[in-house]
């Protein structure tokens, strides 16, 4: 019977060009039904034909090739130098915030525990129009508002770089870590 079909097939194809549409749909549902004899379900048939065409497939069972988890890499300042004064902001951030705890601020949390002393005084939380997260906190007697989030985003609201820092340096250091593999957060 798998000999007759694609014969049948060339034949109807090399008569009427018309039926190529419904031979293709065909030809994709027979395979689904034979993929789902090995247990793959096939939500899309197109997604059969693209299957068809890989040479290679990369794939990552959770837990086998990675951990499954986020982790800070370093906490930096403007110019690129390695930060404990910024770490210890987003730790009170990641740490202060009633928003939904996400795998950032836990990886944050993981590396610097939030400082003792500091109050939560309010919150702006995360939206997508604003890109940011902002906590306003008591730390050690000073109000401080700690905003993190897409670093376009924080840069669009600030009128100037510690340091001196350019916003270009800025902004080139972001894309080399961007490229380097690196999710990087303002």
């Amino acid at each position: 019977q798998g000999h007759v079909e694609p014969q049948v097939n060339q034949l109807a194809v090399g008569i009427t060009p018309q039926m190529l549409p419904a031979i293709v749909s065909l030809s994709l549902s027979a395979g689904a039904r034979r993929m789902a004899a090995s247990h793959v379900i096939v939500k899309r048939l197109d997604a059969i034909e693209d299957l068809g065409s890989l040479t290679v497939l990369c794939t990552d069972k959770t837990g086998t090739l990675t951990v499954g988890a986020a982790e800070l890499s370093t906490a930096i300042d403007p110019a690129g130098a390695d930060s404990d004064a910024v770490l210890r902001l987003a730790s009170l951030n990641a740490g202060l915030q009633k928003a939904f705890p996400n795998p950032l601020d836990q990886a944050i949390l993981a590396r610097q525990p939030l400082p003792s002393g500091a109050v939560e005084l309010d919150e702006i939380p995360y939206d997508f129009q604003r890109k940011r997260l902002s906590v306003l906190a008591s730390v050690d007697g000073a109000d401080t508002l700690i905003t993190k989030g897409a670093l376009d985003g924080i840069l669009g609201v600030c009128t100037s770089i510690e340091g001196g820092v350019a916003r270009d340096a800025v902004e080139a250091l972001f894309t080399k870590l961007s490229e380097g593999g690196y999710r990087v957060i303002g």
